[in-house]
Order: structure tokens, then C-alpha cells, then sequence
């Protein structure tokens, strides 16, 4: 499976998100990755990451402050 440059789906990917893909891409290929399963491979750590991050979002304390008032 082949990901589009600059989208997911058919959303943008974000500029963060797009570091991070770069960066598991580079990690996969230093240490000798098989390339045609690294856009595979990618997308499972991406995905991981956003279910670690939701997680991880649900468990932290609420707070009440609104920068807008």
C-alpha cells in the first residue's frame, strides 16, 4: 500500500504529523526495514500513536481555564 505525499485519506496531514511519519520512515530504513512494507509499517505506528494520544487525553485532568475570557 503506497501513502499519498501530503494527505491521509483524505485529510492534510498536519506538519507535526508529517515530521513523525518522516522520522519512523528513516528509523524503519536505518535499521534495514524491508522498503516495500514501509508505508505499511508507518501507518501502524501513526495509528499506535493517535490511540496512545487519545488515551492519554482521556486520563488527564480536566481543567476550567479558557484563554478566551
Amino acid at each position: 500500500m503506497r501513502l499519498p505525499g501530503f494527505f491521509f485519506g483524505s485529510l492534510p496531514l498536519s506538519n507535526a504529523t508529517a515530521q513523525i511519519r518522516a522520522k519512523v520512515k528513516h528509523i524503519l530504513r536505518r535499521h534495514g526495514y524491508p522498503a516495500d512494507r514501509q508505508d505499511e509499517a508507518t501507518l501502524t505506528v501513526l495509528e499506535q500513536a493517535e490511540a496512545v494520544a487519545a488515551e492519554w487525553a482521556s486520563r488527564a485532568p480536566h481543567s476550567d481555564f479558557n484563554p478566551s475570557s
